[in-house]
């Protein structure tokens, strides 16, 4: 049983190193936690971007098909028939009404913060080497009072 206590410290560190890991390692669950967070987003930016798509597909098709809407397009960039004529004002826009197209934007996902394994395998390493350090201590101190 007394040298028993001496394998204590070991399976403290061992403890600690596997319960730190478990929860705030770079496969822990602080980890997965933010991973999952950051594919909602991910998710949310795709549903943004299908939108948009379906959008822009349904622009594209009636650019493709309709006289109409070209010459509406064609006009709100500054064109117009040949029988027609334009006066321009410098110093105003062609045309601030004009519908802005936009095909989404970049989505750059956030690194998820954890601690690193060899950080954690040192903290667990000093746990032990102190938990050792108290057992001799209180092993010397009683072996000091028996005599």
């Amino acid at each position: 049983m007394r040298a028993l206590k001496y394998i204590f410290p070991l399976w403290t560190g061992i403890m600690f190193y596997a319960v730190a890991a478990f929860t705030a390692g770079p496969s822990g669950l602080g980890a997965y936690k933010q991973m999952e967070a950051e594919k909602q987003k991910q998710l949310e930016n795709l549903r943004v971007l299908n939108a948009s798509r379906s959008e822009l597909e349904s622009v594209k098709s009636a650019l493709e098909y309709d006289e109409d809407t070209i010459s509406v397009y064609a006009r709100n960039l500054g064109y117009g028939g040949s029988d027609e004529r334009f006066v321009r004002i410098v110093g105003l826009l062609s045309n601030p009404d004009a519908p802005e197209i936009s095909a989404g934007e970049v989505y750059l996902y956030d690194a998820p913060i954890y601690k690193d394994d060899k950080t954690i395998r040192v903290i667990a390493i000093i746990i032990a080497a102190f938990t050792m350090f108290i057992i001799v201590i209180t092993d010397t101190l009683l072996f000091i009072k028996d005599l």
